[in-house]
């Protein structure tokens, strides 16, 4: 996933299921007001998703799995709210992640592995119950 640009408003975004072979997705632009978006899960094989930009107030992610290359994430800001975010597996060659701003109360983060080379991180507050798998 390159340079998500534009992403508005989405919120409670659960279980969500069965997305594989997503590939060459490009200018996604000023996506707003993405709602209650329920029961995806297994979200595989995504590739070159481009020009998404502005991701603004992101709540309520649940379950998200086998995200791999995530390259360019630029000036995301204001995300408030994400609790429960459980077992993220195999997230791989996180590069450049750059001007993150204001993320507050991110709560009950568990089983992240082998992330690598996160820049710039601003302002984190209230992360709570950060458990890394193996530990």
């Amino acid at each position: 996933m390159e340079g998500m640009e534009g992403m508005e408003g989405m919120e409670g975004m659960e279980g969500m299921e069965g997305m594989e072979g997503m590939e060459g997705m490009e200018g996604m632009e000023g996506m707003e007001g993405m709602e209650g978006m329920e029961g995806m899960e297994g979200m595989e094989g995504m590739e070159g998703i481009e020009g998404m930009e502005g991701m603004e107030s992101m709540e309520g992610i649940e379950s998200i799995e086998g995200i791999e290359s995530i390259e360019g994430i630029e000036g995301i800001e204001g995300i408030e709210g994400i609790e429960g975010i459980e077992g993220i597996e195999g997230i791989e060659g996180i590069e450049g992640i750059e001007g993150i701003e204001g993320i507050e109360g991110i709560e009950g983060i568990e089983g992240i592995e082998g992330i690598e080379s996160i820049e710039s991180i601003e302002s984190i507050e209230g992360i709570e119950v950060w458990k890394v798998k193996g530990e």
